[in-house]
């Protein structure tokens, strides 16, 4: 029998139904979004944790950039026959090949540039493309990021290598314009370099420059620390720092009065000295020391053992020999800081060791076998340009000197060659000489008095991030700008906006260009820019 009542409800239940269905929906569908929302949060949340840890966890880099200047291969042999196993031998990276953009024998200044800037220029020219436009170096780029940036020689601040890494000319001779470039000139980010060590007084003394310009009051309006001796260097106790220590080079290690002593017991500091203190100041930096900077980032510092090539340009194989040492000393004392910033967990040190070019095409045994004396060069207690200056005083005796400063008598036939130019007014003839007359008692052959376009060795710390194998010295800063996240580009164009109107002695042309450096010869260049 058919039940009115129930027929009833389910009528109702069916009219009913439709929205008992879109009321579950609704509360199915606050659910999803209300779960959407809640994890939508979570990620916010956890990207914003994500950003503080990575902030608080970067670590700061620093490269340690040093430029051998002219070491060759035998200049490394003969130094380790001499004074023994250098730090260099555990180092050895590669092989990099040193033309110029208009030569297969570079000079300093286009080799300085292609290692601070990544781009081939002409012999002679730093730091601009070979049609004067200026190119942006790795060191302003580090600055310009708020890094500690500075060079650290032998050779005077203005000097080609360290003028490739902080100035821009047309010629690097005109080193009074470049003086005042590394003082005066604002570089992007903070404006200036934090230090500038070596010799090269002179282009800074008003009394000794042809405008009179003070340049060390210059530098004293700027913030800097003017120093003039090591005393004076090991008191600076903050950065930044300009430290003049000689009219032009510094002396070499063999003519200090103790050749192989680590520091300096003179006025003088030694290469080593001048990196260790400024490594301490960064040191002190590190830990917060320094209010210079809002926060360490780290540092792009270029240190040049600059004599070197000084020494094989006079074809003086004790002196290339005792610059080499030091220079190694040098390296050991990156070597031990960069020890020191990993223990402490500080920063991540990456050490490049990167000739600009080997000078003298220095040769070892060319008379046979059984004929190279290293030992020869080893008794040398002075260079040639130290003797060369004693023997051309008045009433100087060229055997003694001989006698006393290379350790052997002078036969009849090296007397012929050396005494015409004793009595003369060519200083620098007589000391090629002189260095030929030593290295042969050694067997030893210099090719040249000047530089070779022999492909030399490079160093690191850190073979994997510059890469182990033979490259373009231009790839050096190319790959170390990459590693340190700056931008060489963005900073050419900040450099070119900051010397608009700078007077360089000469015409120049500081727009934008396109250039295609790597040819497919050898990385010779293709397209030359007019």
């Amino acid at each position: 029998m058919h039940d009115p009542e129930s027929s009833e409800v389910e009528a109702l239940t069916r009219d009913a139904a439709p929205f008992l269905h879109r009321s579950k929906w609704r509360r199915k569908r606050c659910c999803i979004l209300s779960s959407i929302c809640i994890g939508v949060c979570v990620l916010a949340i956890l990207i914003a944790v994500f950003i503080i840890i990575a902030h608080n966890s970067y670590t700061p880099k620093i490269v340690l950039y040093v430029i051998p200047d002219g070491f060759g291969a035998a200049h490394g042999t003969l130094t380790r026959q001499i004074y023994g196993t250098p730090s260099l031998d555990k180092l050895v990276a590669g092989a990099e090949r040193t033309r110029s953009f208009n030569s297969l024998i570079t000079d300093s200044a286009a080799a300085g540039s292609a290692l601070a800037t990544g781009h081939k220029t002409n012999n002679h020219m730093l730091s601009m493309y070979p049609n004067q436009t200026l190119t942006g170096t790795l060191m302003e780029a580090a600055l310009a990021e708020g890094f500690y940036t500075g060079v650290i020689v032998k050779s005077p601040v203005p000097h080609a290598t360290p003028a490739a890494f902080t100035a821009h000319h047309h010629s690097r001779y005109n080193m009074e314009n470049i003086a005042k470039q590394q003082v005066m000139v604002k570089k992007p980010g903070r404006g200036f370099f934090d230090v500038m060590l070596g010799g090269g007084l002179d282009y800074f003394d008003a009394a000794k420059r042809a405008d009179h310009l003070d340049l060390l009051a210059e530098a004293r309006k700027r913030g800097f620390t003017v120093v003039h001796n090591k005393t004076a260097l090991d008191n600076a106790d903050k950065f930044p720092i300009l430290g003049l220590f000689t009219p032009g080079q510094m002396t070499y290690a063999l003519d200090r009065p103790n050749a192989t002593a680590v520091h300096s017991t003179t006025a003088e500091p030694t290469l080593p000295d001048m990196l260790d203190k400024t490594l301490q100041l960064l040191l002190k930096a590190s830990a917060g020391g320094d209010k210079l900077h809002k926060e360490f980032k780290g540092a792009v510092l270029m240190t040049e053992c600059s004599m070197i090539d000084f020494a094989a340009h006079k074809n003086d194989a004790a002196g290339v020999a005792g610059e080499v040492q030091e220079c190694d000393k040098t390296v050991r004392v990156a070597l031990d800081f960069a020890a020191k910033m990993k223990s402490l967990r500080r920063a991540e040190v990456v050490i490049i060791i990167a000739p600009d070019h080997e000078t003298g095409g220095l040769a070892m045994a060319r008379g046979g076998l059984e004929n190279y004396k290293p030992e020869v060069i080893a008794r040398v207690r002075k260079t040639v340009k130290t003797m060369a200056a004693r023997v051309m005083e008045p009433g100087a005796s060229l055997p003694d000197i001989v006698q006393q400063g290379a350790g052997f008598a002078l036969n009849a036939a090296e007397l012929a060659t050396l005494n015409p130019l004793a009595h003369s007014d060519n200083k620098s003839a007589f000391e090629v000489a002189l260095g030929n007359v030593i290295a042969a008692r050694a067997d030893i052959a210099w090719t040249s008095s000047y530089h070779s376009g022999s492909d030399v060795l490079f160093w690191s710390n850190r073979p994997e991030i510059i890469g182990a194998h033979s490259l373009e010295n231009t790839d050096i800063p190319k790959t170390l700008a990459k590693w340190l996240k700056v931008d060489l580009e963005r900073t050419a164009n900040e450099v070119r906006k900051n010397y608009q109107g700078w007077d360089f002695g000469g015409s120049g042309n500081l727009d934008r260009i396109n250039i295609e450096e790597e040819g497919p010869i050898h990385g010779m260049p293709s397209v030359i820019p007019q």
